[in-house]
């Protein structure tokens, strides 16, 4: 077993019900297991908004880091996970 930490910031954490949470993955789970794992612990609203149309392959609410790497597109689901990685969670900004 291995654990990561997922961060939720700004107005996600309120959609999602927590600032932060340790997940248990088996060795070698894919960001798509994370999420999987992940909708089961926050607030219905966050994985109808966030994590469903992530796993859909649609655009979300969020935009997803992994050790503050932005992840864009759908292939990045696929992606392994290791000891002590970091899953965030950010709501994307505009500007110019």
């Amino acid at each position: 077993m291995m654990e990561i930490t997922i961060r939720f910031t700004g107005l996600l954490r309120s959609l999602a019900g927590l600032a932060s949470m340790e997940v248990a993955l088996d060795e070698g789970s894919t960001l798509r297991a994370a999420l999987l794992a992940l909708r089961e612990e926050v607030r219905l609203r966050f994985a109808a908004q966030v994590i469903e149309p992530l796993l859909a392959g649609g655009p979300s609410l969020a935009l997803l880091l992994h050790n503050r790497a932005h992840l864009p597109g759908t292939d990045c689901l696929e992606r392994r996970l290791a000891e002590g990685d970091v899953i965030a969670f950010v709501m994307p900004m505009a500007g110019g």
